[in-house]
């Protein structure tokens, strides 16, 4: 259960700063358009829901974690740990670990193929290569916790 914790974390985490990289790009996009023609005015708008629900996510979780006492070491900004009590765990994060780290010599090769057709959608997605550059974590917590969960519940 705690892994399933850890990964809806994981996941709401990189979505929020995923949204919130995107309307940052946008703002930047938008106010670099307009500083390019000097007919108009310069302005730009920028989409602060993002922002402030990861501001609130974070809040949240500082609260939570004052109250309860638990360490900076196991917040939920942090990819999940499994607390490893004996050698069968310690075993299993061993391989989880490894496998997340081999899943980054396909993934990233893959998000800079992903990255070359940039050309092709940067009128309707300027913001791509934020996405394609999240897609990264995402991988790798995804990995982690299928590796995880199929070592644990193996039979």
């Amino acid at each position: 259960m705690k892994i399933v914790w850890g990964l809806v974390c994981s996941f709401v985490t990189l979505f929020l700063f995923g949204w919130s990289l995107v309307a940052i790009f946008n703002f930047v996009h938008e106010f670099v358009g307009s500083i390019q023609q000097p007919s108009l005015a310069a302005s730009a708008s920028l989409d602060l829901m993002p922002i402030v629900l990861i501001s609130i996510f974070a809040a949240i979780q500082f609260f939570i974690a004052r109250a309860k006492k638990i360490p900076y070491r196991k917040s939920v900004w942090l990819p999940a740990e499994i607390e490893e009590t004996d050698e069968r765990e310690k075993t299993i994060t061993q391989k989880a670990s490894r496998a997340s780290y081999v899943s980054m010599y396909y993934a990233v090769p893959l998000a800079g193929a992903l990255i070359t057709l940039y050309p092709l959608v940067m009128t309707t997605m300027p913001y791509f290569p934020v996405l394609i550059v999240m897609l990264i974590p995402l991988v790798q917590v995804i990995v982690y916790a299928i590796t995880w969960n199929r070592a644990y519940y193996a039979v």
